[in-house]
């Protein structure tokens, strides 16, 4: 298992739960905080999030030595998709948080009878107090990108990280002291059910939740007691179509890294692919030389490799791969519950005409693992591929497809629907802070990331300013009496279609 420094691995702060009767007290502190108003100056904003930046940069040794005790998470990985890309976007969103939240001008649909001494803007306000209930599986990247939008809008928040990750999330809370960010604005709540249930039941302004569907059900309801707007980043089982003019090497190496990227345990890593019948045996082939190639000296002394959270994600993984009906095609020996390690194991489940995938555990649920399902269709017919996932993921977080020719590559994008998707590439477009991370359906409603995290967390407030009173000779039409002459000019607000009348038939 990849190891932290022992000497940095020592001083990880402890895990404590906070005490229940706290709980109220901390948010009606932070609810109050924001009606003084405190939060809303932009340049408060902005100093908030220059300490949050230089406060993770000095904790950086203890935020990778956490998630290795945690997950036991390759280094690498961690700078790479939690620590680098948190830093860069305080980064971006400082840069570019004053555009993003300037008023917003419109001019399209005024009257004509408004324009002479009205004005019509959005203003970017922010939405009050908001909680974020983040995962384990990247517990920096998802826990402090959508308080980075949240304090970017001039809100305050309170950040609930998961407890199944206790080193990450206490260090979470040293972050937040180390930082100075302002304790009254922002606040970190641990806990478990207990915790959370009590938690969801204090109003909020704005939920944003990253987990999966069935407690997303429940922050759901817990939202609609009082009507909160939420975000919910949930899974689903991500397809990837191979169409039949794929690159065959290059699909291999990139399926394999979004796979086997923090050991599978990723909401937007290929769940399951479906593989054309004439590239079945290059594709099992040229992924057995990725994954040696990635691991030269073996995984179990590779530090590159991570291991599953713990004992119940474990078991219920093996469950899956135990009760499978189908063929191993590579892997499935590397299985030690005492090191939570398992290697990525592909598995062929027959032709798609054969239904085992109706059926099969490996397509019941989301994997969450590095178990990797693959079903065969013909070449010459990408139809019932699209069946398969209209049917076990019709909205899936991601969807992905590997093919050369831009007629496929159509094909799948235009008949599938998911939060994200990738052409020839598999994961990677959730890293991307121009793009909006979020999903659909199933897979969850709303988005951060970027412009999107801030504008996720501001009501844009519709403006409407009468810049003289001179202007009422002209709009007087709208006061009774209402004459014929008053019909008249109504009339003439509605402009001409500019398109004649479609046929009925």
């Amino acid at each position: 298992m990849p190891l932290a420094d022992p000497s940095i691995a020592a001083t990880l702060p402890q895990y404590q739960l906070t005490p229940l009767d706290q709980i109220p007290t901390i948010v009606d502190t932070v609810r109050s905080t924001f009606h003084t108003g405190r939060t809303r100056p932009l340049e408060f904003r902005i100093n908030q999030l220059q300490k949050l930046y230089y406060g993770f940069c000095d904790i950086e040794p203890i935020a990778i030595a956490a998630l290795s005790a945690d997950l036991g998470r390759a280094h690498f990985e961690t700078s790479f998709a939690d620590i680098n890309y948190t830093k860069s976007e305080i980064l971006n969103v400082i840069k570019n948080m004053r555009t993003w939240l300037a008023d917003e001008h419109i001019s399209e649909g005024i009257p004509w009878y408004l324009r002479w001494a009205h004005q019509a803007y959005l203003k970017k306000e922010p939405m009050g107090i908001v909680l974020v209930i983040g995962p384990w599986n990247y517990p920096w990247n998802l826990n402090l990108i959508p308080l980075i939008g949240a304090i970017a809008a001039g809100n305050t928040c309170i950040v609930k990280p998961s407890d199944i990750s206790p080193h990450s999330s206490a260090t979470l809370e040293r972050l937040f002291e180390v930082s100075g960010l302002d304790k009254e604005c922002y606040r970190v709540i641990q806990g478990a059910v207990e915790e959370t249930t009590l938690v969801l039941k204090q109003q909020f302004d704005k939920i944003c939740y990253t987990g999966n569907g069935m407690v997303g059900k429940i922050v759901s309801r817990a939202a609609a007691e009082f009507l909160t707007p939420v975000i919910l980043e949930l899974g689903g089982k991500n397809p990837t179509v191979i169409a039949p003019s794929a690159n065959i090497p290059l699909a291999a190496k990139r399926i394999a890294w979004a796979k086997v990227l923090n050991s599978g345990q990723s909401c937007t890593a290929p769940d399951y692919l479906l593989i054309p019948r004439s590239l079945e045996t290059s594709f099992i082939t040229e992924l057995s030389k990725v994954l040696i190639s990635f691991y030269p000296t073996g995984l179990r002394n590779s530090p590159d490799y991570s291991r599953i959270v713990n004992d119940r994600h474990f078991s219920r993984i093996h469950d899956i791969f135990k009760t499978t009906t189908g063929e191993v095609k590579l892997g499935g020996e590397i299985i030690d519950p005492q090191d939570r390690l398992m290697e990525v194991t592909l598995i062929s489940l027959g032709h798609v005409s054969e239904g085992k995938w109706r059926t099969d555990s490996l397509m019941q649920q989301e994997i969450f693992g590095p178990l990797l399902a693959y079903i065969v269709y013909d070449d010459d017919n990408l139809t019932p591929a699209l069946d398969v996932v209209k049917k076990m993921s019709d909205t899936s977080l991601g969807a992905y497809v590997f093919a050369e020719k831009k007629a496929e590559q159509n094909l799948v994008l235009n008949n599938t629907r998911s939060g994200g998707f990738c052409i020839n590439e598999a994961f990677m477009n959730t890293i991307v802070a121009g793009l909006p991370f979020g999903g659909v359906g199933q897979s969850g409603m709303g988005a951060y990331r970027g412009k999107w995290s801030v504008l996720s967390f501001v009501h844009q407030r519709p403006v409407l300013e009468n810049k003289g009173g001179w202007v009422d000779w002209l709009i007087g039409f709208r006061f009774p009496p209402y004459l014929e002459s008053n019909y008249k000019v109504i009339n003439m607000v509605v402009p001409k279609p500019g398109f004649s009348r479609p046929s009925k038939l």
